[in-house]
């Protein structure tokens, strides 16, 4: 199948699940609206969402209840809206899927991570034709200097700014690290390798997954999410150590970047 045969699938079920977002809905239903058999919607899914069909419509569903909550809404009236039979059974999947009760998540707002937004056909081709990672071990460990500033996930402003911080060739690779996920606005440290000076940073040896972008720099944020979701499976899951993303000063000034994710993971079983 060709890779705008199988966007336009996945694309069919998702438009059929948004409109049913918070109704009663089985795989079958989608299946039957995407135009193809269960089996291959599902994997046709997986690929090109890099999550499960039922785990894209759980994730838009907390999603939207997120924003709900971010409005003041009454928490009752958000747990039965997205269709959960008590306002216990929504706190529990709320948490389980963004790490706080709602109540807190409000307080501690705003927050866009862990967000699953809708997808564009832009954005399912670009994940549908990214390369498969490759597992590389890393056995020493890399010390950085570098600055610490502020990531806005919505905007690569907070990275360029940094960069310029950086008295270095345009042609030096860059490593940065995202030192914390909570909220949109995120500490992120930028940094070369450097053997002297202070260390500011140390990354970790370990076995890491490798995944190469190399395309419009307004898609990294898709190639990112597309990376993470794809290391949640029975066969390997992030590992309790810093992952970083490498890539060149001069990029951040292109059009066009080539970025490699190294995401730190571990056995799955």
């Amino acid at each position: 199948m060709s890779v705008d045969a199988a966007v336009r699938r996945v694309q069919r079920a998702v438009v059929f699940i948004e409109t049913r977002l918070f109704n009663p809905l089985t795989a079958p239903q989608v299946s039957a609206a995407a135009g193809c058999s269960e089996g291959e919607l599902h994997r046709l899914f997986r690929t090109v969402c890099g999550s499960s069909m039922m785990a894209y419509r759980r994730g838009r569903r907390l999603t939207e209840a997120a924003r709900m909550v971010d409005e003041g809404r009454d928490l009752l009236e958000v747990a039965q809206r997205c269709g959960y039979t008590s306002q216990a059974s929504f706190t529990r999947a709320f948490t389980r899927h963004f790490g706080l009760p709602p109540g807190a998540y409000r307080r501690s707002g705003p927050h866009t991570l862990g967000w699953v937004d809708m997808p564009e056909l832009e954005v399912l081709a670009h994940r549908r034709s990214l390369p498969e990672p490759r597992l590389q071990w890393v056995h020493r460990p890399r010390v950085l200097r570098g600055a610490v500033g502020s990531l806005d996930m919505r905007s690569d402003d907070g990275v360029i700014e940094l960069a310029s911080k950086l008295d270095v060739p345009d042609d030096t690779a860059l490593f940065g690290v995202l030192l914390s996920e909570v909220g949109c606005s995120m500490p992120y440290f930028l940094g070369v390798e450097s053997e002297g000076g202070a260390e500011s940073l140390t990354l970790k040896p370990g076995l890491y997954a490798v995944f190469r972008h190399h395309g419009p720099k307004r898609m990294v944020r898709h190639t990112i999410t597309h990376a993470v979701q794809s290391m949640r499976s029975d066969l390997l899951r992030p590992a309790q150590r810093p992952s970083w993303e490498t890539f060149r000063k001069g990029g951040l000034r292109q059009p066009e970047l080539t970025v490699e994710l190294w995401l730190a993971v571990e056995s799955g079983g």
